[in-house]
């Protein structure tokens, strides 16, 4: 159990340097934890524990996906003093009472009248959010976080809980169930086992073929089987590349679900099925006979081909009320048992790949093996930073598993900090906010994972090939270095003004991204990303900005969803946010702020229009678009979208070093343009 005497040593220590409570702070480490193996997308604190009217009011945080069908409340007891760092028994008892809780907590937000909570409470967004979410749901889900361990498993699902038309489940993340999702090291691992007794009668099997690094077997799954490990676990199941296909399509088929609904008996005869991985296999001693088998255990099970079939069978099953049907049906699985652990990434990469590319999805929608990612993997081993390389995260738990194939995985940690970890998520959403488009981060990475793709694609591929530059792995770690300390000012920032932290948090990352956006887009600076790059960290003039910058950066968000009654989160993925954010008029307390240049507007020396154009740097031209969109938002002109064209032309052309020349009365339009700029454009900050 020393991962989990490390999860309480940190308890102690996050306590002392943040002034965290010790439950908050547990709360706050495990759901890292949970979030960085994939068994969580979220967590939103709320720590609330009052007794209203003589009845216990107790919650830790919530989590509800943006369509509302899915909610999630977390609720927490850590009973343990902050230098007690043993692991104890947490009684049954302790478990059901705050199960309870949670469940009377979710009850109690259905009930309360609206007017009768303040909405400046800490409690006012989750219970507006079960409020709206009461007849869209269709899954809630408590996570009970325990200080101990128990001698059980214990979790409780129901497929339609009290008549009330939404699945149910409960899960206890201790000691003991932490551990089928982490090694002792802390790596992240797939340690499920599922004993297939207790879901269905034995299942049949043959071995098909055996090397020494992997061994087939063909079995025949029934649906109900699917539909309840697929409900219990969800996307812990789904290998990595199945995840992001499943967030890309609308994850049920209507095809499958008529088969289902009317011919589930053919079910096997017009699906293609499954392809799984394990890395373990256990049968029943007394059914095996040769080749053939019954399976009893599946330990490791990860699907790699059918991601939308298991998400169709279970919704069947517990939202459309198909039980019977989906028990009569069967689903022909491939299962793959992976025998030489050192190769089993790329045996996994490579069974999804061409599985999936039988069945229509091209490798683009595979998104670690896309070449933007494997090229940036490529940048973060050839670029250096001050403090040293930074790892980029092309496989999800790809920095947990080189750590624990180096010789010392403690000096590996220690000289490849988390600080410097960059994965797909976050470079996602620092590229949003580097084009000016912080209300698409907000949507979350694997919304935007797909379109993510797309985008690049625009951007960096020329005839077929796509190439990106050192360039932007610079701007991009630059963007993540800011947005890293964006959240560090704002969690001080909670701290300073004697507010619960929690009340902070919840909005932290939201104004970061457009605290960034605002930085790199403004349209009178420019943004040193290069210097940011060199020095690894923020200066403490540009510190001290920020401190005032993000307040009032946060402020236009919250008073701008305010005015018209928005739901915040629903606001801050709007457009009109940040149109009200770029207006904004944020002043330096000090000119000299390192990371910022003030834009050059010499006049060029050449004669020609020609050579004037082609002496203006590429970010001049940038900046003067910049300039013209905000210029036109303000007040409409006559001359924007022939002022604009001719600018993107030069950018264009500077952006390609010039290779072609502009033709002179477009180079005498754009000199007109650039001087009007010169004159205008002198506003400070």
């Amino acid at each position: 159990m020393s991962i989990f005497t490390d999860i309480k040593a940190e308890v102690s220590q996050r306590c002392i340097s943040n002034g965290l409570a010790a439950n908050e702070a547990f709360c706050e480490i495990i759901t890292e934890k949970l979030k960085d193996a994939g068994v969580i997308d979220e967590f939103s604190p709320c720590h609330f524990d009052q007794t209203i009217d003589g009845r216990r009011i107790k919650i830790d945080g919530y989590a509800i996906s943006d369509d509302l069908s899915k909610l999630e409340l977390f609720i927490s007891s850590y009973d343990s003093d902050v230098e007690d760092l043993s692991v104890k028994k947490i009684e049954i008892k302790k478990i059901r009472q705050l199960q309870k809780l949670a469940d009377e907590f979710y009850q109690y937000a259905l009930l309360i009248r609206s007017n009768s909570y303040n909405e400046e409470s800490e409690l006012f967004e989750i219970i507006n959010y079960i409020k709206q979410s009461a007849k869209k749901l269709e899954f809630l889900r408590v996570h009970i976080l325990g200080d101990g361990y128990y001698t059980e498993n214990y979790n409780v699902y129901s497929s339609n809980r009290k008549g009330m038309g939404y699945t149910y489940t409960c899960e206890l993340w201790d000691a003991n169930s932490l551990k089928t999702v982490f090694s002792d090291e802390g790596f992240v691992e797939n340690n499920i086992e599922i004993d297939v007794n207790k879901f269905s009668k034995a299942i049949p099997c043959f071995k098909t073929s055996s090397d020494k690094s992997i061994e087939t077997y063909l079995a025949s799954f029934p649906g109900h089987f699917i539909a309840e490990i697929y409900n219990k676990y969800e996307v812990r199941l789904m290998e990595n590349n199945v995840r992001v296909f499943l967030q890309s399509t609308g994850k049920v088929n209507k095809g499958i679900k008529k088969t289902i609904a009317e011919e589930p008996e053919k079910f096997i005869s017009y699906n293609n099925g499954l392809s799984v991985t394990v890395s373990d296999i256990e049968f029943n001693e007394k059914d095996k006979n040769r080749d053939f088998y019954t399976i009893s255990k599946l330990i490791g099970l990860q699907i790699v081909n059918g991601g939308q079939t298991t998400a169709t069978i279970r919704e069947s099953y517990y939202k459309d009320e198909e039980v019977e049907n989906v028990r009569k049906l069967n689903v022909p699985v491939k299962i793959n048992l992976i025998k030489q652990k050192d190769e089993k990434d790329a045996l996994i990469s490579f069974i999804s790949r061409y599985a999936n590319t039988q069945n229509g999805i091209k490798n683009t929608d595979i998104q670690s093996n896309n070449s933007y990612h494997i090229q940036m993997e490529g940048k973060s081993r050839e670029i250096r930073g001050p403090f040293g390389y930074w790892f980029y995260e092309r496989l999800r738990g790809g920095y947990n598993l080189a750590a624990s194939k180096s010789s010392s995985p403690k000096e590996f940690k220690k000289n490849n900090p988390k600080t410097r970890l960059l994965t797909k998520e976050y470079v996602s959403l620092m590229y949003y906010c580097l084009k000016g488009l912080p209300y698409l981060s907000v949507k979350g990475p694997q919304n935007l994972s797909m379109e993510f793709l797309k985008d690049i694609s625009k951007d960096f591929k020329k005839r077929g090939e796509l190439t990106v530059p050192s360039d932007h792995f610079i701007k991009i770690v630059s963007a993540y270095i800011l947005f890293q300390a964006c959240m560090k000012i704002q969690k001080e920032i909670g701290i300073k003004t004697g507010r619960k932290i929690e009340t902070i948090n919840q909005y932290n990352p939201f104004a970061s991204y457009y605290t960034v956006s605002y930085i790199f887009n403004h349209s009178r600076y420019i943004f040193n990303y290069n210097y940011l790059f060199d020095a690894g960290e923020i200066s403490e003039d540009l510190t001290s900005n920020l401190q005032i910058w993000i307040s009032k950066i946060r402020e236009s968000m919250l008073s701008g969803a305010e005015s018209i009654k928005s739901d915040y989160r629903e606001y801050f993925k709007k457009d009109t946010c940040w149109e009200n954010v770029k207006k904004l008029k944020l002043a330096f307390i000090d000119k000299k702020t390192k990371e910022f240049e003030k834009e050059e507007v010499k006049t060029p020396k050449a004669d020609s229009p020609v050579d004037k154009c082609m002496e203006i740097k590429k970010s001049v031209w940038q900046r003067m678009i910049n300039y013209l969109v905000e210029k036109n938002n303000k007040k409409k002109s006559v001359n924007f979208e022939r002022d604009f064209a001719v600018c993107k032309n030069m950018y264009d052309l500077a952006a390609k070093n010039w290779k072609k020349k502009p033709p002179e009365s477009i180079a005498i339009l754009a000199i007109r343009v650039f001087d009007s700029y010169s004159s205008e454009s002198e506003i400070d900050l």
